[in-house]
């Protein structure tokens, strides 16, 4: 009998060292996953974040609203070699005033900057802008916007 209780002993005691063995192992793997997910998130809070947005300013005196392309860093880190492009055969901001405000060397991070814009009847109420942008770590940023 006294054998018996031993080799139930034992035989539990194997068993419970096996699942504990692939418990910790499952957590390990669960570990590793959890730091380079945390460390993807801490990274991506580390960069440029710039948009662009459209914004009509009804304070001006003339005769109709002044339009203008807002172009905003949101993100923690300066962004490098900015660039805005319409995608649309119409452009909202004229040549001229693209030329001579972009390519932007530095948009510091929380900075922003105004592009006059001049909107017409017939114009579409939506352009696709790209701005393309290189970040902290000189990665090539490209995003499309419709604002």
């Amino acid at each position: 009998m006294r054998d018996i209780i031993a080799w139930a002993a034992l035989l539990f005691s194997g068993i419970s060292l096996i699942l504990s063995l692939r418990t910790k192992r499952r957590q390990d793997e669960l570990m590793s996953r959890q730091i380079a997910a945390h460390d993807r998130d801490v990274q991506a809070a580390l960069r440029a974040n710039v948009i662009a947005r459209v914004e009509k300013d009804d304070s001006w005196s003339g005769s109709g609203a002044q339009w203008r392309v807002v172009v905003e860093n949101k993100g923690p880190a300066d962004a490098r070699h900015v660039e805005l492009e319409f995608k649309s055969p119409q452009q909202l901001v004229p040549a001229s005033e693209l030329g001579r405000k972009l390519p932007l060397e530095v948009l510091p991070a929380g900075e922003h900057i105004t592009l006059v814009a001049s909107r017409t009847m017939g114009q579409p109420s939506k352009y696709e802008i790209m701005l393309r942008w290189r970040d902290s770590e000189e990665r090539s940023v490209d995003r499309i916007l419709v604002p």
